[in-house]
């Protein structure tokens, strides 16, 4: 079991959507930069202005924010932030355009020298490299374009690639495409940033894979699919996957009520054990326990996010604090966490950010 971080003050980035598109509301202003103190008071501390950066991921060692540009036109791009050691202003270092459409998830390599992005509009999944300084190199990486489709009539007539993921060894990327019901494993090389024939595992029909998380033991994966509301654990052995588990994402009240709710958001607690998973249309976040050696997954609680549409959350690196991203209630929303003797949440602050999409914690402020 991982020992969380002692309890200090820290900074989270939160990304937001500027531009509406599709059937979403938006009226957010970027990426804001807020602290959270010791005792669970949020305070704004800077922001930078960019359209729809809808997902973030943080580089310590780059002293990184990067970004996404979930635009539908030629705006599509990556971004990356300088984040200065002393201020809380972003700084925009690189900004390459991607050939996609709406971009979504990405995620860093484990030694840090090549980023991943899906776009769900295209079916591209894309690779590019990052320097020393971690900076974006349009020039380095490769592409796929994935095809195919699925049974649902509105959401699954093409191909959506919903992430792109490093394994923790590095050698293969994971795409769950929420289009074709389908988790692709690419073995991945990492002096070229190319990726070879996928290994596939093909999910339920309908259900729209669109998340996913290793565990801490690397031998297993966690995976979210928004269509059916549904979380798996998976046995994951060097390209070959099994399900092990399946479980409703939502909690035991809520299945027999409202049907339009999807799955969005899901994130491992930072003991190892425990994991989130957020649901749009519920308005909930349910936790979830891992047992590791036999991949059985539990569901602990299940409790209201503090809003509507929570689109992603996040848990703090010290493992006290749960911060949700309520999209459509324009709110980060605070909750303490504890799982001794059982899980227990207790609401404790909100702060207004205009159409939450990410949340990504930054490293313990110094």
């Amino acid at each position: 079991m991982t020992v969380p971080a002692p309890h200090r003050s820290q900074r989270l980035a939160v990304g937001s959507y500027t531009e509406s598109y599709g059937d979403f509301r938006a009226c957010g202003n970027g990426i804001s930069v807020i602290e959270l103190s010791e005792d669970g008071a949020f305070e704004h501390i800077g922001s930078a202005t960019l359209p729809n950066p809808s997902y973030l991921r943080h580089s310590e060692s780059h002293r990184r924010v990067y970004a996404t540009l979930e635009t539908p036109d030629d705006r599509a791009a990556l971004v990356s932030l300088e984040l200065p050691r002393a201020g809380a202003w972003l700084r925009v270092s690189t900004r390459i355009p991607i050939e996609g459409r709406l971009p979504c998830h990405i995620d860093l390599y484990p030694s840090g020298q090549w980023i991943a992005c899906a776009c769900y509009g295209t079916g591209t999944v894309l690779v590019r490299g990052l320097s020393e300084s971690g900076d974006l190199d349009a020039r380095s990486g490769g592409e796929i374009l994935r095809t195919g489709s699925g049974p649902h009539p509105v959401r699954q007539t093409r191909s959506h690639p919903h992430g792109a993921y490093f394994s923790p060894d590095g050698r293969w990327l994971l795409v769950p495409d929420l289009g074709t019901d389908q988790l692709a494993a690419y073995p991945f090389d990492h002096r070229t940033g190319a990726c070879g024939v996928p290994f596939t595992w093909q999910a339920p029909p309908g259900s729209g894979p669109r998340t996913l998380a290793f565990s801490n033991c690397d031998h297993a994966i966690l995976l979210v699919s928004e269509l059916s509301s549904e979380v798996s654990s998976l046995q994951w052995r060097d390209g070959a996957i099994k399900e092990m588990a399946r479980l409703t994402s939502r909690g035991a009240s809520e299945t027999s009520g409202r049907t339009d709710n999807t799955a969005s958001g899901l994130r491992m607690h930072p003991d190892g054990v425990h994991f989130g998973v957020t649901n749009r249309g519920d308005d909930s976040i349910s936790i979830f326990r891992l047992d590791s050696r036999t991949g059985s997954i539990k569901r602990c609680l299940t409790f209201p996010c503090g809003g509507r549409k929570p689109r992603d959350f996040g848990f703090s690196p010290c493992g006290r604090w749960l911060v949700s991203a309520n999209q459509d209630s324009d709110s980060c929303i605070l909750f303490a966490i504890s799982f001794l003797p059982e899980p227990i949440v207790r609401r404790i602050a909100g702060v207004v950010v205009k159409s939450p999409s990410s949340i990504c914690f930054l490293a313990d402020r110094k």
